[in-house]
Parts: C-alpha cells; sequence; structure tokens
C-alpha cells in the first residue's frame, strides 16, 4: 500500500494522484475536481506536509 492511499479527505487523496501520478498540470486537475488553482496547490502543499511527517 502506498503512503498516499491514507491521506485524507478523499479530495486531496485525488488531486495529488491526478498531479503527481497521472502528471496533469495544476490548472488540468483544477478543471477536472472543479476547484481552483489555488485549493489545487492548498491540498498538494497540505498533502506533502503529511507525506513529510510520515516518512520521517
Amino acid at each position: 500500500m502506498l503512503l498516499i492511499d491514507d491521506l485524507e479527505p478523499p479530495i486531496r487523496k485525488l488531486i495529488f494522484r491526478l498531479r503527481y501520478l497521472q502528471d496533469k498540470s495544476y490548472r488540468e486537475v483544477a478543471d477536472e475536481v472543479g476547484v481552483s488553482k489555488v485549493t489545487v496547490f492548498n491540498h498538494i502543499s497540505k498533502a506533502m506536509d503529511w507525506i513529510r511527517e510520515h516518512i520521517k
């Protein structure tokens, strides 16, 4: 199981997967999910913080 499978809320996991596993741009992710680019950025930032904390 991947660490990102434990990301919460589910939209954060979806945004992270679209951005890094499917290599989509912030704009593409925002359009697909129906949120702003700022929201995508915020979710990615929080996801990265959470991942960093859990791999220490």
